[in-house]
């Protein structure tokens, strides 16, 4: 099964995963980057996803905008700037929490209900679409930009490389939403789930997925890979995931809570200005 940060957590907390035992020994028997050093094994499992989800890709969250509707210094820097009057009608985003929901003010308990009223501020200025249809009236001139994934940018100029298209990081934070294969339990076929769950972290198999899917692999080496890392260097900004720290995991750990559902249930209405 496939399944993203918060959905490999709700499945593991409700016993639904199957952990893989000797995974580190099974992993590098399939992957030959493992095998020898180049790809550590904590690359691909680790923290709360150790045995359970194994990453194979993922996407980052950032400003997909058209350049010429907007120029990029006129483009919000940080997140609560959205709630800045001048930005009303001008963008779109999603009616999903993930572009919200890992923001470093949610650390601390104390400025969640602060924050929230900051996310109903910019859900007011601006308009809620997927962020697939979101890119493409942003291309089309209707927005000037809309918050999502680079995938999408990808795709568009492969379509047209004329496209007006083109991205920029906030300099707050920028979530990472990461994808991961798991093995459900009482799975039916184990021995062939674990294989096929290895095989899909290899170069081979990544040669097959990624020229149709366009996302990137944190620990790839492809020319996709090495882009996406260069341009997150260059542009030297916060990229933000799950996994990455205990902050950003205990954070997870508490919106798997009554109290941090009904938390991104209200997160939810305030994308939508309620």
């Amino acid at each position: 099964m496939q399944s993203d940060d918060a959905e490999t957590v709700q499945l593991k907390g409700a016993g639904g995963i199957q952990q893989i035992e000797n995974w580190k020994e099974l992993l590098a028997a399939i992957n030959p980057d493992v095998a020898s050093g180049k790809i550590s094994p904590g690359a691909i499992s680790a923290g709360p996803y150790e045995k359970n989800g194994f990453l194979y890709m993922a996407n980052d969250k950032q400003i997909v905008y058209n350049p010429r509707l907007i120029k990029p210094e006129e483009l919000p820097k940080t997140h609560p700037e959205l709630a800045d009057p001048k930005f009303k009608g001008k963008f779109v985003q999603p009616p999903w929490t993930s572009h919200w929901s890992i923001a470093p003010q949610l650390f601390d308990a104390d400025k969640r209900e602060a924050f929230l009223e900051v996310v109903r501020a910019a859900g007011k200025n601006g308009f809620v679409l997927p962020e697939a249809d979101g890119v493409q009236r942003v291309v089309l001139g209707q927005y000037a930009f809309v918050l999502a994934q680079d995938t999408f940018v990808r795709t568009t100029l492969e379509k047209d490389p004329q496209a007006p298209i083109a991205v920029q990081f906030f300099s707050d934070y920028n979530p990472r939403n990461s994808v991961y294969y798991l093995m459900r339990t009482r799975a039916r076929s184990p021995a062939a789930a674990t294989l096929f769950i290895m095989w899909m972290t290899t170069a081979e198999a990544q040669a097959i997925w990624q020229p149709a899917v366009l996302s990137f692999q944190p620990y790839g080496t492809s020319a996709l890979d090495v882009a996406a890392r260069e341009a997150i260097r260059k542009a030297n900004v916060s990229i933000v995931g799950y996994g990455d720290n205990q902050k950003t995991i205990d954070l997870l750990a508490w919106q798997q809570t009554p109290e941090g559902a009904k938390y991104l249930s209200a997160m939810a209405q305030a994308i939508q200005g309620r």
